[in-house]
């Protein structure tokens, strides 16, 4: 008989090879099942990676996710946008996903300055 861990990590292990096999294949993006199927689980894999993996305590491990929160942006997971870039490399790089980074008005407002400042400067 096999135990319910076993027969767990092996359902993990086809369903990471189907979902391998899948996504190897870039027409994935234009079939509608796949695109139904699809969509919450690498959703929510794509906020997990730009939210939650980090290389040390305060940076995250994605450089994009890391550059913008580190400048003031914040997102949540309404913000992740499947299916947004069905470029070539936007479904190679990210399986077409996008994330809308949200700047506050103030936020913008100061890095407008300090950009001007900057400008200035190096006249």
């Amino acid at each position: 008989m096999i135990c319910h861990a076993e027969r767990t990590e092996s359902e993990a292990k086809d369903f990471a090879s189907a979902l391998s096999e899948i996504l190897a294949d870039p027409s994935w993006i234009e079939d509608e099942e796949y695109l139904a199927l699809l969509e919450k689980p690498l959703t929510e894999a794509a906020y997990y990676h730009v939210a939650k993996e980090t290389r040390r305590p305060g940076r995250l491990l994605n450089p994009v996710a890391n550059f913008h929160v580190g400048n003031g942006a914040r997102f949540s997971r309404r913000n992740i946008n499947f299916a947004a870039n069905l470029s070539d490399r936007g479904v190679e790089d990210s399986c077409g996903v996008m994330v809308n980074y949200i700047y506050s008005e103030s936020r913008l407002k100061k890095i407008n300055r300090t950009v001007r400042t900057l400008l200035q400067w190096h006249k």
